[in-house]
């Protein structure tokens, strides 16, 4: 499978917003964005559950494209950020107080395509709830997944959750591709290179989910 093909194709879908969202600390990247909704169009999803929203941010992604519904999962909830995303969003868009590692497991519905976005929680521990839901969902976005070379044992930590996956966002072709998205990031940051700015950072991982290739 062309991660990369499936990306261009559904760019043109995801391109408004991914140039005009407005981005708040601690947001995952465009580029991490886009390849997630670009599944989302390619197997048809009808469901996204959300852990982890903060600012907002890709949950206001999550809602600027397409026509799924969305459940987001938040346990430090920001005020302001829900307001501003319930007044939007209503419509397609639950917000939810409380912890992802117990909620997610509810809010999938059986008898919709779903796909979860996980960041929050994070990188391993997001790699323990994803085989309690992986049966029911198309497939699942783990965030903040460690870099091949990060510090901290981000080797290990990488391998340990990377049995089974499908595609990591750092991946050169991709970022050759789409990594101008996060030009709005990384010309704040104080990095050179989009290479030395996505080695600072973490990435996405796409893992199957057991209706992977059902219907697809």
């Amino acid at each position: 499978m062309d991660f990369c093909e499936i990306a261009r194709r559904w760019e043109p879908e995801c391109r408004d917003a991914l140039e005009t969202v407005q981005i708040g600390g601690g947001a995952m990247l465009p580029s991490e964005l886009l390849m997630f909704l670009a599944l989302c169009f390619e197997n048809r999803i009808e469901l996204v559950v959300e852990s982890g929203r903060k600012n907002g941010f890709s949950t206001e992604m999550l809602c600027s494209v397409g026509d799924w519904r969305v459940e987001s999962v938040e346990t430090h909830v920001i005020a302001e950020a829900d307001a501003r995303l319930a007044s939007r969003y209503d419509e397609r868009l639950t917000l939810r107080h409380g912890n992802g590692k117990l909620l997610v497991p509810t809010l999938i519905d059986t008898k919709k395509r779903t796909a979860v976005l996980l960041d929050g929680p994070k990188s391993t521990g997001a790699n323990l709830l994803y085989p309690k839901i992986r049966d029911s969902i198309v497939f699942c976005g783990i965030h903040d997944v460690p870099l091949l070379g990060s510090e901290g044992g981000g080797d290990s930590r990488r391998a340990s959750i990377a049995n089974g996956v499908l595609y990591f966002t750092d991946d050169e072709k991709y970022l050759a591709a789409f990594g101008h998205y996060d030009r709005v990031w990384m010309d704040g940051s104080g990095y050179k290179s989009h290479g030395d700015f996505i080695k600072a950072r973490c990435v996405l991982g796409i893992f199957p989910g057991g209706l992977w290739d059902v219907d697809r």
